[in-house]
Order: structure tokens, then sequence, then C-alpha cells
């Protein structure tokens, strides 16, 4: 437990704090943290737990080592609709970087060599490339949903 904060009132009282947990999971150490709020009533002279939430503080990935082969065919701009959102994808110096506005790329993190986490966000990016090896679409995972993002011919 870090960063614990109490807030009482006559009523009921807020805790607040970071709770950094880890496991073994098959021999593989996995590391989450939580920020976790627990609200509490009075009740006579005792408290009692009312409410509790919990949130997975998010981090980028770790980088997996894969193949870096293929990743020219997913250079491109891929789009919503015809007229919908537009997202960039280049390659700038053996790292792939996408993003909305193309003044301001992010760095895309491989999980394998053809789906990422855009650095900073939630969410995997998984490219469908046809037998030539160059994308078609993009799946962007939100909220376990895929939004397809279509290569823009032009």
């Amino acid at each position: 437990m870090k960063e614990l904060t109490v807030q009482e009132f006559p009523a009921f009282a807020s805790v607040r704090f970071l709770a950094d947990e880890w496991e073994v999971v098959f021999g593989q150490r996995l590391v989450t943290q939580y920020r976790m709020t627990d609200t509490f009533r009075r009740d006579g002279e005792a408290w009692k737990l009312v409410a509790s939430h919990a949130s997975v503080v998010t981090r980028d990935p770790p980088e997996q080592a894969v193949s870096r082969e293929g990743w020219p065919g997913l250079v491109g701009r891929y789009r919503l609709s015809s007229e919908g959102w537009a997202f960039d994808v280049e390659l700038r110096d053996g790292q792939l970087y996408g993003g909305r506005d193309a003044s301001k790329l992010r760095r895309l993190i491989p999980l394998t060599p053809n789906a990422f986490v855009l650095s900073g966000q939630l969410g995997e990016w998984m490219f469908v490339t046809d037998e030539r090896g160059r994308a078609t679409r993009i799946l962007e995972l939100r909220k376990f949903e895929p939004l397809v993002w279509s290569r823009d011919p032009s």
C-alpha cells in the first residue's frame, strides 16, 4: 500500500491508496498497480465499508522482440470511413509510429509482428495483411470491440 490518504467527515470517510501488487503465474512475474477508493460510513463508534472501487493504473507494456521485416507493408493512411478520421502510420529509424495528428505521432510498441499498443493509450492495434504482406486494414480493439480502420487507397 502506497500514497494513503484519509478524509474523515462526521458521517463518512473516504480512503484512497495505491495498491502495488505482483503475482507469479506459471513462473512469470506480473506487476500491477491499482488506484483504490474505499468509502466508509460511521455506525455509532464503528466504521462500515459501504463501497470500494479499484482502477488499474495503466502503463505501456514492454516491447517484444519481433520480426520487423513486414513493417514497411504496414505504413500508410487508414480511415474509419471515406470521410472519417485518418490514422497515419510511418516507419522512422526502424520504429513504427502512428496517430491521427501527423505532427504528433506516437510510437507503436510491438507485441507481435502485426499487433501493437499505441504508446500512452489503451487498446491494441492489429494490422490485417494481404498475401503480399501489405496491410489492408487495422483492427483497433476498444473495450474489447474491434474498430476497423481501412487503408486509404490514395
